[in-house]
């Protein structure tokens, strides 16, 4: 990266660094935002309905739900 920085017109180099700056800024404002923490909160939910979905199906095989009783029956 110093390499190539030494050998950019200066200019060009500001240029990109505040373009980069900018998104960075937007990004964050936008995560920020009512719509990106919706969206955070949603990404979140849809795993979690996935984990449960996945824990339901393995509960629902026959060999995993007579484990799962041996274990709860050794712990009393």
């Amino acid at each position: 990266m110093d390499l190539i920085k030494e050998n950019m017109n200066k200019e060009e180099l500001s240029e990109i660094l505040t373009t980069v700056w900018e998104e960075v800024k937007e990004i964050y404002r936008y995560a920020s935002s009512a719509l990106g923490i919706m969206k955070s909160i949603t990404t979140d939910y849809d795993a979690l309905n996935l984990e449960a979905d996945s824990i339901q199906e393995k509960i629902s095989n026959p060999e995993n739900l007579t484990l799962l009783k041996d274990v709860l029956t050794k712990l009393g």
